[in-house]
């Protein structure tokens, strides 16, 4: 499913794109976002409907609105860029910026639906992950 809805993405980088920016979009590419979005629908709906496991269904749902602040965030990109902003130092920022969010998001992780993980491992985790940045291949995966 992931590779299929990760497609919506071009549909919502173009709806950000005319909100945001103004950008105009001829006929035949309205009809290739179409497409896209029939294309997701025919593919996942009778996935969806079928599928016993409820958990299955909330990741999509987080994956498929994960994909939101990513194609805001493209957009948002593009039009800094047109003010004539460095693109390396915009890189710094927004990495910078992410690596906040991903701290302020960790609590989510102690939630089963998340994966569970005590919040007394943060350090663990967060340490392994710097290692394994790092180049240590030796880091174990996480599977528990």
């Amino acid at each position: 499913w992931q590779v299929l809805l990760q497609q919506t993405q071009i549909v919502f980088v173009q709806l950000f794109s005319f909100l945001i920016m103004g950008r105009k979009y001829t006929k035949s590419q309205i009809g290739g976002t179409a497409v896209i979005i029939a294309g997701a629908v025919v593919g996942i709906l009778p996935q969806a409907v079928s599928v016993k496991n409820s958990s299955s269904l909330v990741f999509t749902a987080v994956f498929f609105v994960g994909i939101l602040p990513k194609s805001l965030a493209l957009v948002g990109k593009e039009r800094v860029l047109q003010l004539g902003v460095n693109v390396l130092w915009l890189t710094f920022v927004v990495s910078w910026v992410q690596w906040f969010l991903v701290i302020a998001m960790y609590p989510l992780t102690t939630f089963h639906v998340f994966g569970g993980l005590p919040f007394s491992r943060f350090t663990f985790v967060m340490g392994n992950g710097l290692q394994c940045f790092l180049g240590n291949t030796a880091i174990p995966v996480y599977n528990d």
